[in-house]
């Protein structure tokens, strides 16, 4: 599948689960908003129904447990990890080259974090 298409499916796809709730396991659906979305599904869905394709999936997914991923979407760029529909401005701003913690200090946080104690009381 070239680059341009690639991306194009990738984002309706995104789109269509994280925006619109459609259900990721439901091929029908996802082919009719494929479809709606003028992308030829039947082709497509066809392919991800291969021994081959399910045996890449599960390949990848091995690699992302083993890089510290976890749950969906999950995107890792180096060895960075990006969890989350809320992290994907991070990862935006670290693909455009903005570390959001390039300025932070980091080791004040740090500390901050081992030094705190729970304050509430259980009764």
């Amino acid at each position: 599948m070239p680059e341009e298409q690639l991306h194009r499916v990738t984002n309706c796809l995104f789109r269509g689960v994280w925006v619109d709730a459609l259900d990721p396991n439901d091929a029908p659906a996802i082919g009719a908003y494929l479809e709606h979305q003028r992308v030829d599904s039947a082709s497509l869905i066809a392919g991800a129904s291969t021994d081959a394709a399910k045996a890449r999936v599960r390949e990848n997914t091995d690699e992302a447990l083993a890089r510290g991923g976890f749950g969906v979407p999950t995107m890792i760029v180096g060895n960075e990890v990006f969890w989350g529909y809320d992290d994907l401005p991070y990862l935006e701003g670290l693909l455009a080259g903005r570390d959001p913690l390039a300025k932070a200090d980091v080791a004040t946080y740090e500390n901050q974090w081992l030094e705190a104690r729970a304050q509430g009381q259980h009764r």
